[in-house]
């Protein structure tokens, strides 16, 4: 009777459970297709969620099919599947605060989430690829955005007049920045261009009134129209050596602008660039590009003044490799994977061995003002014939023993003709100071060494640098890219 009344009791407590928990779901509010083979579902939680297989269907404004209830919208879950966000899909949905994108997105369309004027924060998943126009124009609460490098294509004006928006990262996908992509982003203060940017299109940076710092890098060519117009904050600007184009008022009516540097060879400029700006203009002495027809007034109150170029210096920091090149992130997940990667490729002959190897990252370092300031070499500092370095000698050897060495390049350039990833074998040369190598692009290199005769008996217990951190100044480090004979920086540490 006792085991009855307990079934019954559990029976009891069981039904009441699943009635408090059906009770507690959300209720479906409307439910319908968006695509060949994708459905959606509108709950009484205001949360849309889209799922099923394959691209969403675009609109034109006034035809989504949740459009009656646009206003009752709160979050958005784009689920598993789903390869596309269609056309104007949420365009003016006010109440909506939340967006969720599955990886297996890789397009969002034209205006997407335009006006979405409560939107916080996106997560742009690393699948994505391309960005549509006026994807998420006037989002006026996004704060932040992170652009993965998966994007290689930004539509115009795709987050144009995003007033809110302080914080911006540009993935290594894009080659440019197209117009109007950031127009009228008032918030923004500052912006680091990356060195993947070749362009800045017309109007890219126009009326962001707030942005007090742009650095625009040596890989930029081409400034559009109105690229920076109406920058109002903005009181300085350095334009690179590589920039050969600079459009019409792409600077203009920037009235707290008043120094304007010039790095390298006179661009074309196009009238009225500067218009209304009153500013010194600053080239470089002994240049001669730089002439009476070059430098005109452009529409503002430019005073032209030459400065002495300081003399390249260069040095190398040679350390252990302890972390993955960012060329190569994609490829190796640790710098332990790559350094055992590393390894096997110059231990393939049994003379050579893991104990006596050593993986180095090798960075060049440029300063042009005298070593004050160093900057880290890009592709475009190094030629085709590549770069000679002089890595000093594993502690314990010398020039009577035998080397091997291998370097992987951790950038695709066609200019240099590699691909990151693969290997190179370069010839070693045993100097006075060290194993000279050239190499096509810098870090990782492995080096591994077979003792000598002399040493054979105590090489393993002398092979192996013990000691971290000692500081060995390079002599006569031939940098052939350039034709200049400089003095390299060495600091070893604990070889792997």
């Amino acid at each position: 009777m006792k085991r009855r009344s307990l079934i019954f009791l559990l029976a009891t407590m069981l039904c009441l459970l699943t009635s408090c928990f059906t009770a507690m779901a959300a209720e479906t509010v409307d439910s319908g297709t968006c695509g060949d083979n994708l459905t959606w579902v509108l709950d009484d939680e205001g949360t849309l969620t889209i799922s099923g297989t394959g691209a969403m269907e675009s609109y034109e404004d006034g035809s989504q099919p949740w459009y009656d209830n646009c206003d009752d919208i709160k979050k958005v879950v784009i689920e598993d599947g789903i390869t596309s966000i269609g056309d104007r899909a949420f365009p003016v949905c006010v109440m909506l605060t939340s967006v969720e994108i599955a990886d297996s997105v890789t397009d969002i369309g034209y205006g997407a989430f335009a006006n979405c004027t409560r939107i916080t924060s996106i997560y742009i998943p690393d699948s994505l690829t391309i960005i549509g126009p006026c994807a998420f124009f006037g989002c006026v609460s996004l704060t932040s955005l992170e652009i993965p490098d998966s994007v290689t294509s930004i539509g115009d004006a795709a987050f144009a007049s995003c007033t809110g928006l302080t914080s911006v990262a540009i993935g290594s996908g894009l080659t440019s920045i197209g117009p109007e992509v950031f127009m009228d982003c008032s918030g923004l203060t500052s912006i680091e261009i990356p060195d993947n940017i070749t362009s800045i299109g017309d109007y890219a940076f126009a009326f962001c009134g707030n942005l007090t710092n742009v650095e625009i890098p040596n890989s930029v060519t081409s400034i559009g129209h109105y690229a920076f117009v109406d920058c109002d904050s903005l009181a300085s600007i350095e334009i690179p050596n590589s920039v050969t184009s600079i459009g019409g008022e792409s600077f203009g009516h920037c009235s707290s602008l008043t120094s304007i540097t010039f790095t390298g060879d006179a661009p074309v400029i196009s009238a009225y660039a500067f218009t209304e700006v009153t500013a010194t203009a600053y080239y470089p002495a002994n240049n001669s590009t730089w002439t009476e027809d070059v430098m005109q007034q452009y529409g503002g109150t430019i005073t032209w003044a030459e400065y002495e170029v300081e003399e390249e210096t260069y040095q190398f920091e040679i350390n252990d490799l302890d972390e993955v090149p960012d060329g190569l992130s994609d490829i190796y997940d640790s710098a332990d994977a790559l350094i055992e990667t590393m390894i096997a490729f110059v231990t393939t002959d049994d003379s050579y061995t893991e104990e006596n190897t050593a993986v180095y990252d090798i960075v060049l370092m440029i300063s042009t003002d005298g070593g004050t300031t160093w900057r880290e070499a890009t592709e475009d500092d190094f030629s085709e014939d590549g770069i000679t370095v002089i890595i000093p000698y594993p502690n314990g050897t010398d020039s009577s023993y035998g080397f091997v060495a291998a370097h992987m390049f951790t950038v695709t350039s066609d200019t240099l003709g590699t691909v990151a990833g693969d290997v190179e074998y370069p010839d070693v040369t045993k100097t006075d100071d060290g194993i000279q190598v050239t190499l096509t692009g810098l870090s990782p290199v492995a080096v591994s060494w077979t003792a000598s005769i002399t040493s054979e008996n105590n090489a393993s217990d002398t092979g192996v640098n013990e000691t971290s951190g000692i500081n060995i100044w390079m002599t006569l480090v031939i940098l052939s890219a350039c034709g200049f004979a400089i003095m390299g920086f060495a600091r070893k540490k604990e070889n792997r």
